[in-house]
């Protein structure tokens, strides 16, 4: 997982070179502005995905250690009826998101 990660950063990293290199060789003068925007999109994409990785990261290793811990830990038909009440809370304060 570490590698990936490691390749979509340098991906996202050569893009955002690329950018500057069109611009400094390639583009037509009257396409500058509209570039530099597209590139300060780019910039707020990748923050963005980011944020959204790092909070995800966050999400899951709470559910393992905790919820799943919990649910691994059942031995009891209380212990079930905790782990189930435990879970609806992290369904209600993590809702399903639809893209």
């Amino acid at each position: 997982m570490a590698t990936d990660i490691s390749n979509i950063a340098q991906t996202a990293y050569d893009v955002y070179r690329t950018f500057d290199e069109v611009l400094m060789w390639w583009l037509n003068p009257s396409l500058v502005a509209p570039w530099v925007d597209l590139k300060f999109r780019y910039l707020d994409a990748v923050r963005n995905s980011i944020g959204l990785a790092e909070t995800t990261v966050d999400v899951l290793q709470r559910f393992d250690e905790v919820y799943m811990a919990k649910v691994e830990a059942i031995q009891t038909e209380q212990d079930r009826l905790e782990a189930i009440e435990l879970l609806e809370t992290f369904h209600r304060e993590h809702p399903p998101r639809h893209c």
